[in-house]
């Protein structure tokens, strides 16, 4: 494992902060958010082992769903917000068909194509989100 870059550790505060307020927004509490980051297998972890969310509802605990970190977390958010993506050569439109509002991103503001596509996505889901808690 090696310790991650500066820009990279912000960038991956800036992601775990969007993951916190999504799950916020979808009933999850108990949240803390990790300080020191590692890369491990090309998977981001946070180093606590405290880093830990509860599902409301729930006897036990679960961690944070990477909504913004990895596909995996990705795939469930476009399901669960019923988002629509919409690529073209210089970044991504993320839109929900019931918000009236898109999101969007560049490739070059991010560290990666796929960090690009998963920013806008969670920003998306967030605006959406808070207008149907809003409702």
């Amino acid at each position: 494992m090696t310790t991650l870059t500066t820009a990279r550790q912000d960038y991956l505060r800036d992601a775990i902060a969007d993951e916190a307020l999504i799950a916020k927004l979808l009933g999850y509490r108990a949240l803390e958010v990790p300080n020191v980051f590692v890369n491990a297998n090309a998977v981001i972890w946070g180093v606590r082992p405290d880093f830990k969310l509860e599902w409301q509802g729930q006897t036990g605990r679960s961690f944070l769903p990477q909504w913004r970190r990895t596909w995996d977390g990705a795939g469930e958010l476009i399901v669960r917000c019923e988002l629509t993506i919409v690529q073209h050569p210089a970044g991504v439109i993320v839109e929900h068909p019931y918000y009236d509002g898109e999101v969007q991103a560049t490739y070059f503001a991010h560290p990666s194509k796929d960090d690009a596509i998963r920013f806008a996505m969670c920003k998306a889901a967030i605006a959406y989100l808070t207008a149907e808690r809003a409702a």
